[in-house]
């Protein structure tokens, strides 16, 4: 569980719900992003740049000192500086190549 959270005092993983609720966003973002391959146009482009700026925000967040006093637990802090954080910018680049690709 530690691997997953980093906050202190949590003693359990989240629920199904909560579960439920990142894989509906994570698949809404897959989805926003095939729309705006298949219909380029600037609704699905402002969408999935939305998107984007959420995974490069929780991507950039890692290195910075709040987050760190967020989310400290061990072994979640190490692996959100060389896993989770790099993820988040890698995704969030791909958004925006897509977004801005595909209207070009």
């Amino acid at each position: 569980m530690a691997t997953v959270i980093g906050m202190r005092g949590v003693t359990r993983m989240p629920g199904l719900i909560p579960c439920l609720m990142v894989c509906a966003a994570l698949l809404t973002v897959a989805a926003l992003a095939c729309w705006q391959v298949r219909s380029p146009g600037l609704a699905p482009q402002l969408a999935v740049l939305a998107a984007a700026a959420v995974f490069l925000v929780r991507g950039a967040a890692v290195w910075t000192p709040t987050w760190r006093a967020i989310a400290p637990q061990e072994p979640f802090a190490r692996l959100d500086v060389l896993v989770y954080g790099p993820l988040c910018l890698a995704l969030g680049a791909g958004l925006v190549f897509i977004a801005l690709r595909a209207r070009a």
